[in-house]
């Protein structure tokens, strides 16, 4: 699928003394900690990172696992300082992104309300990363790109709310404007539509702004380019099979919108990131093999595998995550599963997958492998 993306050698032995003498290094692996180290990774990749600025890194996770912002937080930083990324795909919508960047660029929390950021962990993911902003360049900065479906009305009032000018309209569609400045927010959000209320909303903001495209591109400036990047984002999760095609045109879109060059890290779930033949094609699949794709053959999928973890349902529901080589591979994936611990006698440890392992290498070149993990902690700061 693409260039190998780590070779592990035994590092960190130091450090880690479980692994110490054992056969860890074997499945070319090493342990970390749950609050991973630049140094750590520095150590681990600093010669063996085969990538290039047209490479993409993919992180799979299962949602709603705390520990997974702490990986794609310390995974930034490292592909940031190490080999010149910047900018980050995420699975969320365009105005989401939107909002998350204009936290990094201001430090005002209220960007990050009405569940733009739902969870303590990822909270804590853009402080850190404001933090870590505020000592780069402009050129170096991290930059968040929203690609999937618009999932919550809330955050794109919110969105249109930050993106308003402060003069007055015109006269023809003053009207309109008025009625979004007049939008209570947390009533939006106490009465969050379903995907078939929001897909049609969005329809009919898109009418709506189409109708005096003029005088809406004149009245908000340079904020027009992110409406409209919003309203010709291909959003509906309505039509069963069409999201990853959806997310690959989303990806297109501002890859050309922004003129991408960079290296480039994704965070999704992590079916978003599998090939297997009873499904349709995956966003990582259309990424790496697509002829209309400008990063094709460059895709490194890397993903968090869970043993005897928790996550919180999206009702806040704490369940038991599944075993996800079981679930997509059957007795196959549980021996699999059996022989990677057997091998490595850590907590947490990390490894490039293997070609003895040839059901999973079609999926991912490097496993993050994480025990008792924790569900997400929830925050309520409407």
């Amino acid at each position: 699928m693409i260039n190998r993306f780590f070779h592990i050698t035994s590092v960190l032995l130091s450090f880690f003394p479980s692994c110490a003498q054992g056969q860890a290094q074997s499945l070319n692996s090493s342990c970390f900690n749950s609050d991973i180290s630049d140094s750590s990774f520095n150590v681990v990749f600093r010669d063996t990172l085969k990538i290039n600025l047209q490479s993409v890194v993919l992180l799979g996770e299962v949602h709603r696992v705390g520990i997974n912002f702490t990986i794609l937080r310390d995974l930034i930083k490292y592909l940031n300082y190490s080999r010149g990324f910047r900018d980050v795909i995420v699975e969320r919508s365009y105005a989401e992104a939107y909002l998350f960047n204009k936290y990094l660029e201001s430090n005002d929390p209220a960007f990050l309300k009405f569940d733009v950021t739902w969870c303590e962990e990822m909270k804590q993911l853009f402080f850190d990363l404001s933090k870590y902003n505020s000592e780069l360049t402009e050129e170096k900065k991290i930059r968040f790109y929203g690609i999937d479906a618009i999932l919550s009305l809330s955050q794109v009032v919110l969105f249109l709310k930050t993106i308003m000018p402060s003069n007055l309209p015109p006269l023809d569609i003053r009207p309109f404007i008025d009625s979004l400045n007049h939008i209570n927010l947390p009533l939006v959000k106490e009465k969050e539509e379903s995907v078939k209320e929001i897909d049609i909303a969005i329809k009919y903001l898109r009418k709506e702004i189409g109708s005096s495209r003029n005088l809406y591109a004149t009245f908000f400036g340079n904020n027009f380019r992110h409406l409209e990047l919003l309203l010709k984002s291909k959003s509906t999760l309505t039509k069963p099979g069409s999201r990853n095609e959806n997310m690959f045109s989303n990806f297109l879109r501002i890859t050309d919108e922004f003129n991408l060059k960079s290296g480039i890290i994704g965070f999704f779930g992590y079916n978003h990131l599998i090939r297997l033949k009873s499904l349709r094609p995956s966003f990582a699949t259309l990424l790496d093999e697509s002829n209309d794709s400008p990063r094709k053959g460059n895709v490194t999928n890397v993903l968090i595998h869970y043993e005897n973890s928790t996550a919180r349902e999206y009702e806040g529901d704490i369940v038991q995550v599944p075993n996800q080589l079981e679930t997509l591979y059957g007795k196959d994936g549980k021996r699999i599963n059996d022989e990677i611990k057997e091998i490595v006698k850590c907590k947490n440890f990390v490894f490039e997958v293997p070609g003895k392992f040839e059901l999973i290498k079609r999926n991912c070149d490097f496993m993050f492998y994480v025990t008792d993990a924790k569900p997400t902690n929830l925050i309520n700061d409407k």
